[in-house]
């Protein structure tokens, strides 16, 4: 019983995970751009027609439409960086997919490998793959010891003195070494 608890305990993780990252991802993809759109409207002025125009527009003294102007393109730019690399991480998860299947920690290997201005679309793309993966094939529990190649089979530690001198006095002789004999020497 306690095994089927905790089995649907982590499907119903998966699956408020999976919701709650499709939420954000399509509040971002598409929120973002409608509040844009209602705010500011279209990202550039109707009355500007060419370069020179747009240099005379900029030449203006500054003024508070224009500044909200400015900030909506800049909206509108940050909000296309963020489709871009939501679309660039769909390709990557759907290329991983296998090993994402068989190691579920490639998708914290991959966000930790990314800047902090690509991680928010690898972060919303991969939590919604992982939590979907979770929610179809949960990751089942591996008994096996890890082995590593270049490991020694036993760990030995050996210890020493800090002053070999101390040692010395303190241990007492217990075969005195007088005279040598040294086979096939003679002696």
């Amino acid at each position: 019983m306690s095994t089927h608890h905790a089995a649907l305990r982590e499907r119903l993780t998966a699956a408020a995970t999976a919701l709650g990252t499709l939420t954000v991802t399509l509040g971002l993809l598409g929120g973002m751009p409608y509040v844009l759109w209602q705010a500011t409207g279209v990202p550039w002025p109707d009355n500007i027609h060419s370069w020179h125009e747009l240099g005379e527009r900029l030449a203006q003294p500054i003024s508070d439409p224009l500044v909200i102007e400015l900030l909506a393109v800049v909206g509108w730019a940050c909000w296309a960086a963020f489709a871009y690399t939501v679309v660039r991480e769909i390709c990557w998860y759907t290329a991983h997919l296998p090993q994402l299947l068989q190691d579920r920690r490639a998708h914290h290997d991959h966000v930790a490998t990314l800047s902090l201005k690509g991680s928010l679309g690898a972060l919303c793309i991969g939590t919604l793959v992982v939590a979907l993966l979770s929610l179809w094939r949960p990751a089942t529990a591996n008994a096996q010891q890890l082995s590593f190649a270049n490991e020694a089979p036993h760990r030995i530690a050996a210890t020493a003195p800090l002053d070999p001198a101390v040692v010395q006095q303190a241990a007492p002789r217990t075969c005195p070494v007088d005279h040598v004999t040294i086979p096939g020497s003679g002696r």
